[in-house]
């Protein structure tokens, strides 16, 4: 086939809005849409189209990779965050600056960190205080505001099992 058939072929076929194609991708249009040219050398604008659309991967690959970025150090930051809060629930009652009598204390850590029975370390118990530890912006779970809730409402009672 000579070029100049291949070039009357191809004009045909691009000019002819009936033919109707299925790319690989699944995607439907109609021929004439399309660039056609014979293999070779793009023509101009199906180099800039396709400039284009490499373009636009490079710069949705960069949101993308922004993203890994934050996503992950969002995780570690939420991970230290999570692992001082657990140790600094741990070390508080020996601080100086901590409101209870640390004999007074008992740790429970899950799901409320302690227990303080006011006055025990004393002979007299006068109050028992449920308290949570939280650090930097950390806020009570779903559970723990259900816990204060309880307390709050009086919905506390203290039971006796087993014999004697």
């Amino acid at each position: 086939m000579t070029d100049e058939v291949r070039q009357s072929l191809l004009k045909s076929i691009s000019s002819d809005r009936r033919i109707i194609v299925q790319a690989p991708c699944q995607h439907i249009y109609r021929l004439s849409d399309s660039i056609i040219f014979p293999g070779g050398e793009m023509p101009e604008p199906a180099k800039n189209y396709v400039g284009a659309r490499k373009e636009e991967i490079s710069g949705l690959n960069e949101e993308l990779s922004d993203l890994k970025k934050k996503l992950t150090t969002g995780f570690e930051t939420k991970s230290i965050d999570v692992t001082i809060g657990k140790v600094m629930e741990k070390v508080v009652p020996a601080l100086a600056s901590f409101p209870y009598q640390p004999r007074d204390c008992r740790p429970l850590f899950e799901p409320i960190d302690y227990i303080a029975f006011i006055g025990l370390s004393g002979g007299a118990v006068n109050g028992i205080d449920f308290f949570e530890i939280k650090t930097g912006e950390a806020r009570l779970s779903g559970v723990q505001k259900q816990i204060k809730a309880a307390v709050e409402d009086g919905d506390v009672r203290i039971e006796r099992c087993g014999d004697g």
